[in-house]
């Protein structure tokens, strides 16, 4: 007679196999929730002109817009908000990301900034045509080092708190949190860039990121912003949090705010 050990109750349970993903939804989902929010977006910005209380709180309307409908989409789904690097761990990291970079950015910025000027005001000067934007700004462009008055914008500790918390957190929560992380499901990055992760995620979350301006503003020199698009798209890679291109989105801001001062 034999004796059978009974089965023990820690045994692990087999596991579930994980249900294939159905990436081309996904990819519906990113694009009906990124128009219905732009919309929602250029509608209070329409507004503001009829409505004072919309123009009072604009950028407040916009966080909301921003930072609500992906949250209530992930609670709804209960899913966890890490996996959209919806954190601010691991807070080193993601410090010494912003601190590299921007040692690393900033100052080329500024002076592709200064030449970018000098030659579309040349142009200008030349009779060559240019949007309205920067036509008028040339008319106040001083032209060289020499003549730039350091000082910062008025209000510049106000202005950092609105840029960090209402732009720069709303946004990166909205594009790099929610926008990207969905994307790298339909497209998982499989190129690297110094070892992070990149793919065609970062290009689509960018030219989403880049339209959505002139189609809340109706500016298409808001287009550009593409390109800073790409930086914040890899830190947030980089680092598995929006934290860094948080701080770094809101600095971009500030530096071109600074720049328009200085030079203008």
């Amino acid at each position: 007679m034999s004796i059978q050990a009974p089965i023990s109750s820690s045994a692990p349970a087999p596991e579930v196999p994980a249900l294939p993903v159905d990436r081309r939804r996904v990819l519906w989902e990113v694009l009906i929730v990124f128009g219905g929010t732009i919309l929602i977006c250029a509608t209070l910005y329409q507004l503001q002109g009829a409505i004072p209380l919309v123009k009072r709180y604009i950028h407040e309307m916009h966080w909301v817009a921003f930072v609500y409908i992906p949250t209530f989409l992930l609670r709804r789904r209960d899913e966890d908000f890490q996996d959209y690097g919806l954190t601010v761990n691991p807070i080193g990291r993601g410090l010494l990301t912003f601190l590299i970079v921007s040692l690393i950015i900033f100052p080329l910025f500024t002076l592709g900034f200064y030449f970018y000027y000098r030659m579309a005001c040349a142009a200008a000067i030349s009779g060559t045509p240019l949007p309205a934007q920067i036509s008028s700004l040339c008319r106040r462009f001083v032209g060289s080092w020499r003549n730039v008055r350091f000082r910062l914008p008025p209000k510049f500790g106000e202005k950092a708190l609105v840029q960090l918390i209402v732009t720069g957190f709303s946004e990166e929560y909205f594009f790099r949190g929610y926008v990207q992380s969905r994307l790298n499901v339909v497209w998982p990055p499989n190129p690297n860039i110094y070892r992070h992760p990149v793919g065609r995620s970062t290009l689509v979350t960018s030219f989403l990121f880049a339209i959505g301006h002139p189609l809340v503003d109706l500016n298409p020199l808001r287009l550009a912003v593409f390109f800073p698009s790409l930086a914040f798209c890899w830190i947030r890679q980089a680092t598995g949090s929006i934290m860094a291109s948080v701080f770094f989105h809101a600095s971009c801001n500030l530096i071109s705010d600074v720049l328009h001062h200085l030079f203008f």
